[in-house]
């Protein structure tokens, strides 16, 4: 009683999840965002302005359960001009040899014609096979994924991560074959 529910958080407004009693929404308009660079191959975190849609959705979780208010702290010139209407799909937004690994291992040779929801950019798949070849998972010559490449494949990591798991479990099981040799 005569208390009032604070949550201080970036997305949390964004979810499906209803939190009872939520009144007020105070919307900074801001999001932290792990963002890859196609060309770099490096992931950062940006903080950026986020989309229409997000803006939509977190003034939504305001008086769900009951009457409620939003407050946005950024001016409407901001939400029509910095605002884009969607966020970009996650794939556009991560590195995508696993997403190549993976397509490879279920039998799809050819990564160019499966049917993506989101077409990744074609040079960052490019990239993710060229990857995939330098880490031996692909092979060069046809593109087909290799022993390694579907030993890789069962491990929920970056394929770089991957491969040291592989080829430490192979060189574990050839210490205790022919003994412990340094």
């Amino acid at each position: 009683p005569n208390t009032r529910l604070c949550i201080v958080a970036t997305n949390i407004a964004e979810t499906s999840l209803t939190i009872p009693g939520i009144r007020y929404v105070v919307d900074c308009g801001r999001s932290k965002e792990k963002r890859f660079d196609k060309v770099s191959g490096v992931s950062s975190y940006e903080i950026r302005w986020i989309s229409k849609a997000s803006a939509d959705q977190r003034a939504g979780r305001a008086g769900r359960t009951g009457p409620g208010h939003t407050y946005r702290l950024y001016s409407s010139a901001v939400f029509d001009q910095h605002f884009k209407a969607f966020t970009d799909p996650e794939i556009c937004n991560t590195p995508i040899e696993s997403v190549v690994l993976q397509v490879k291992a279920i039998g799809i040779d050819r990564i160019l014609s499966f049917p993506f929801p989101t077409i990744p950019d074609p040079i960052a798949l490019s990239k993710a096979v060229e990857a995939l070849v330098t880490l031996g998972a692909i092979d060069k010559k046809n593109e087909r994924i290799t022993d390694l490449g579907r030993q890789m494949s069962n491990f929920p990591l970056n394929p770089r991560f991957s491969k040291m798991l592989a080829l430490s479990i192979r060189i574990s099981s050839r210490q205790q074959q022919f003994g412990n040799v340094t």
